[in-house]
């Protein structure tokens, strides 16, 4: 089952690859075709046709557009590809091991609450309760501890 998550892993970073690839190709596209739309801005100005100019800056601005949009696109997959890497990764060590990473937690912290170490499940108030008084518990032994000592100190204080 692991090595199932781990090739459904492999398999969605593989398409965020291939969809990076394509958007950064898009944008090398928008960017040669804001090069040809600055020139052909520049011809419409140099022959004075205003319809022309207006129409080309018009264009070049959907065109920047277009390359935010693209530039914010590649952003966010670069992000989900560093997310995706660590969840290929953290599958890996599952199969490796045999269980997944939300058990081996519950496990370490059912283990710790068994030995009275881990912090109970905030939403487990009955485990809250349960580790309160347990801390309650250990406190009021230490106090009866320390109370005992210093009977025991002043009592060999006194007979020496």
């Amino acid at each position: 089952m692991d090595m199932d998550r781990e090739q459904s892993e492999k398999q969605y970073l593989l398409g965020l690859l291939t969809q990076k690839k394509k958007d950064e190709r898009r944008l090398a596209e928008l960017i040669d075709e804001i090069e040809l739309w600055k020139k052909r801005l520049a011809l419409a100005k140099d022959h004075g046709r205003e319809d022309l100019i207006s129409a080309a800056e018009g264009h070049l601005a959907e065109l920047e557009l277009a390359i935010l949009d693209m530039k914010g696109k590649i952003a966010m997959l670069n992000r989900d590809i560093s997310v995706a890497r660590g969840e290929v990764a953290d599958a890996h060590i599952d199969a490796e091991r045999g269980m997944s990473r939300a058990e081996t937690d519950a496990l370490v912290q059912h283990l710790g609450q068994a030995a009275g170490t881990a912090e109970p499940d905030p939403l487990d108030f009955d485990a809250q309760k349960k580790a309160e008084q347990r801390s309650i518990k250990r406190e009021i032994e230490d106090i009866e501890g320390d109370m005992a000592l210093d009977a025991l100190r002043k009592k060999l204080e006194g007979g020496e």
